[in-house]
């Protein structure tokens, strides 16, 4: 007899989706809750959507920590920064220990949305490189995952060259390959800013 098909990448309708799965490119990406690694057990939608793409040889990025904090630059402090590091390398350690087996976690994706403002002046772009990018993308390339992250950009509120070059300062502070993968992450089809 025939193999059985892989389970379904997608869930049922009666099912519904978890909040935090999509499809984008022909990978799928699932980005964490705020809340860090959901329970496990049979009701774990992210072991589930690994297993599915295990079958269908799908490359996955699995984000950690998101703090809607990051977006208030005011109270961006190099304590803040490092603070926001070790609970991103938390969330990793306990996404790593949760689905490391399966095939299809390759990467991990950094939810903090980098943007120009956040290059502005020497001293925040190295407090920001020292204290948040360094440690978290480290952490990551220390376990041989791919690092991905999408830059915020709005041609309505920064100049795209500006932008270009604080990124390609930042990059530049950090060791060669920290980051492997970055979206273009734009307001151009939603026009919200």
């Amino acid at each position: 007899p025939p193999p059985p098909p892989p389970p379904p990448l997608f869930f049922a309708p009666h099912t519904p989706p978890p909040p935090f799965a999509s499809c984008l490119g022909g990978a799928v990406w699932v980005i964490r809750d705020r809340g860090g690694v959901r329970a496990r057990g049979e009701n774990d939608a992210v072991e589930a959507l690994l297993v599915a793409a295990d079958a269908r040889n799908v490359s996955v990025s699995l984000g950690h920590f998101e703090d809607h904090v990051w977006f208030n630059k005011t109270l961006r402090t190099p304590e803040y920064l490092s603070e926001l590091a070790a609970r991103c390398i938390q969330v990793q350690d306990e996404l790593a220990a949760s689905y490391g087996h399966h095939a299809s976690y390759v990467g991990s994706y950094d939810p903090q949305e980098t943007n120009a403002r956040s290059f502005a002046a020497d001293a925040e772009r190295e407090a920001l490189v020292r204290n948040y990018l360094a440690p978290v993308w480290g952490s990551a390339r220390a376990r041989g995952l791919a690092t991905s992250a999408a830059p915020f950009f709005s041609p309505n509120t920064s100049d795209p060259k500006e932008h270009a070059a604080g990124g390609d300062k930042a990059l530049a502070a950090l060791p060669a390959g920290s980051l492997t993968t970055a979206f273009l992450d734009d307001d151009l089809a939603t026009n919200f800013y």
